[in-house]
């Protein structure tokens, strides 16, 4: 019994000599920074700390202040947070930062959205507005323009016509809100040779065209896609768009995230890597780097764009790194492209759009991402594109002998019930978008009118994928979601609403999740997809020393105030990057 009692005390000796670090007291130059507060360390749902002791960017000890105290000298960094609640740094597990700084320089139509009753002319109106405004001072500069965040109603089909009544002679492309489509005028049709672009986009759904074969300038998905590819910016014009992103992230207490498409030429990962360099880039950036449907299914033409990832994967750096290869499965919803397998409720026999039908191609670039250490990563809408992509990494990673991938599906608006068992038994990561979920005023009514109000019911599943064992992840998909914000998602997690609209918002409600589950998908969870969970995530010692602060407790304040909690600081390798005015 006594060689018992001495062999725990060893243990125990030993685990507090470890929980200690290197740290020496003797030294009165050490660099160390304590921060005190409510810690939330996430090692456990109730587990609490008074203070955080970092060094070098890592936490090396988590405790009570008294404790901490011991490791204050002459030339520590004290933070005291004082009543404030200190979080392991928040993650987005879907974002286009990238999309962020393209549309830079552009014009948001969100002005004109969230106005009543607003028209297609209400948005012509106001791009005309901004070339004005833009003309004199970039003439020399523009070779387009842009729009971005337009928001159409159910019953608004635009028309090139609208477009040239008040912007004939410069070429204009307005994306709308979701990314997967555009509304184009005569001038840009004319300049980038669109009309000849019917021959290979016959499909009506992608490349609309009027009774005589003139496309009507509304496009959608890979046409959409490849004009988004001829009216890039340069990386010189892209990198402060980048930053600005970096520092809208941080404001709203994001410490990493993943970056859903990146692609050399377009939305170049050159600018991150550049920016990382010189050390401007500090927000994690996790990124996808996209295989597109048009690459020809032959093994050559795909292992020839594995070479090209891999190449980039050799800049990986401690702020960027590509970590797998994005897939589109389908469009949206709201484009009647998102892929299901019940027919469209006001399109009878059709049923989306397919975007990629060979499992074979599929399989190939899953075992191929897989044996190279990355995952896939795939946009899918519909429930018939996420029964084909299940089968396809399932089958794939499997091919690969690889157990631990960590393939993702992200978006996941339809889907069938008999498939959710199958993200747990193939460890398939569910990206989920609790913004999404409330029963928007004209949103949830386009829905219903496109898919039938039983599906829309049961749109945006996310407490099924975790009981049935499966890992999700919280993502906004910045900009798409613009209401972002931490609190807002976790909010609408746990009650399937947001504040303004109540009981009469809430989405099936049996899919809403506990504040811990919610608090875990910004945190762990997203780690556990990044392959990330041995140094972020928590707040433990030898972890990253990532922190959001916010001003009240999401786990116990009354859920009615939730939205309106505050970022309070942002701190990245214990180092306050927000507000910046910190020290």
């Amino acid at each position: 019994m006594k060689n018992t009692i001495l062999i725990y005390s060893a243990i125990i000796v030993c685990s507090l000599l470890s929980s200690c670090t290197v740290y020496d007291k003797q030294n009165p130059d050490e660099d160390v920074r304590i921060l005190y507060g409510n810690v939330i360390t996430m090692k456990a749902e109730e587990d609490r700390a008074e203070a955080v002791v970092c060094k070098d960017g890592q936490i090396i000890f988590v405790g009570t202040r008294s404790a901490a105290e011991k490791y204050v000298t002459p030339s520590s960094k004290v933070l005291d947070y004082g009543d404030n609640y200190i979080y392991p740094g928040f993650m987005d597990a879907h974002v286009h930062g990238m999309g962020v700084a393209v549309k830079t320089g552009g014009c948001s139509m969100i002005e004109v959205a969230i106005k009543e009753n607003f028209t297609l002319d209400d948005y012509a109106k106001r791009m005309k507005e901004f070339i004005d405004e833009d003309f004199e001072k970039n003439k020399k500069y523009r070779t387009y323009y842009k729009g971005s965040a337009m928001v159409l109603n159910p019953d608004m089909e635009p028309h090139r016509s609208i477009l040239d009544k008040y912007i004939p002679d410069v070429p204009v492309i307005i994306e709308t809100i979701d990314g997967h489509s555009v509304w184009v005028n005569t001038k840009t049709i004319e300049v980038y040779n669109i009309k000849d672009w019917t021959k290979r986009f016959p499909d009506g759904d992608e490349l609309r065209v009027d009774a005589d074969g003139y496309p009507t300038g509304y496009i959608s998905e890979k046409p959409a896609l490849e004009l988004g590819g001829l009216t890039v910016p340069t990386k010189d014009e892209i990198k402060p768009g980048l930053l600005e992103w970096q520092e809208f992230a941080f404001s709203k207490g994001l410490t990493a995230v993943s970056e859903a498409l990146v692609s050399a030429g377009t939305v170049d990962p050159d600018c991150y890597i550049e920016l990382a360099e010189k050390g401007l880039w500090k927000l994690r950036t996790y990124a996808s780097y996209i295989i597109d449907e048009n690459t020809p299914d032959d093994k050559t033409s795909i292992d020839d764009k594995f070479t090209e990832i891999l190449n980039y994967k050799k800049e990986d750096s401690e702020y960027f790194k590509i970590i797998g290869v994005k897939l589109f499965m389908d469009g949206v919803i709201e484009a009647h492209t998102g892929w299901l397998k019940e027919e469209y409720a006001d399109l009878e026999g059709y049923y989306g759009l397919k975007r990629i039908t060979n499992k074979d191609r599929m399989k190939y670039i899953v075992r191929t991402a897989n044996s190279n250490g990355m995952n896939v990563h795939c946009h899918s809408i519909g429930d018939g594109a996420t029964s084909f992509a299940l089968d396809c990494l399932s089958d794939g990673q499997k091919e690969a002998g690889v157990t631990d991938a960590r393939n993702t599906l992200a978006h996941l608006h339809i889907v069938d019930p008999g498939d959710i068992q199958r993200f747990a038994d193939n460890n398939i990561i569910a990206v989920v978008a609790p913004l999404w979920v409330p029963k928007e005023v004209g949103v949830f009514e386009q829905t219903c009118n496109y898919i039938g109000k039983d599906r829309a019911e049961k749109q945006y599943p996310i407490n099924s994928f975790l009981k049935a064992g499966a890992h999700i992840s919280f993502h906004s998909d910045y900009p798409v979601s613009l209401n972002f914000s931490i609190p807002l998602t976790f909010y609408a997690a746990v009650t399937r609403t947001f504040p303004e609209l109540g009981e009469a918002g809430v989405c099936g409600k049996e899919e809403a999740i506990s504040r811990y589950e919610a608090l875990q998908a910004l945190t762990t969870g997203c780690a556990y997809s990044f392959k990330e969970e041995k140094r972020l995530g928590s707040i433990e010692v030898g972890k990253i020393a990532n922190f959001t602060v916010l001003n009240q407790d999401l786990m116990h304040e009354q859920i009615s105030e939730i939205p309106k909690v505050q970022v309070v600081a942002t701190i990245i390798d214990e180092d306050v990057v927000w507000p910046k005015k910190a020290k």
